[in-house]
């Protein structure tokens, strides 16, 4: 499997991202995969059924870099299991 994190910085001295700009940014990560989910503050993407679709992990990783600084994540990461893309992202800060 491979499990991609996406974090959004903290508005406004608040402890974590707010519902909407989560939600706003699962339904944006759906074009990549339907498996998305709302991980602690992150969002959470199993894309391995994905790669394909997208010309490989490196195509899709590209695409997903480029789009995603554009919403203002700044943390990304990917690795095999689900928490482990979190642990990852949480240490790119």
């Amino acid at each position: 499997m491979l499990w991609s994190a996406l974090r959004l910085p903290n508005k406004n001295g608040a402890p974590s991202p707010t519902d909407d700009d989560l939600r706003a940014l699962g339904t944006w990560a759906l074009q990549f995969t339907p498996r998305v989910s709302v991980l602690e503050e992150s969002i959470v993407l199993e894309v391995e059924a994905s790669t394909r679709l997208f010309k490989g992990r490196r195509a899709l990783r590209d695409r997903v870099v480029a789009e995603s600084s554009e919403l203002g994540v700044t943390g990304l990461s990917w690795a095999p299991t689900s928490l482990g893309a979190l642990a990852l992202a949480r240490a790119s800060r």
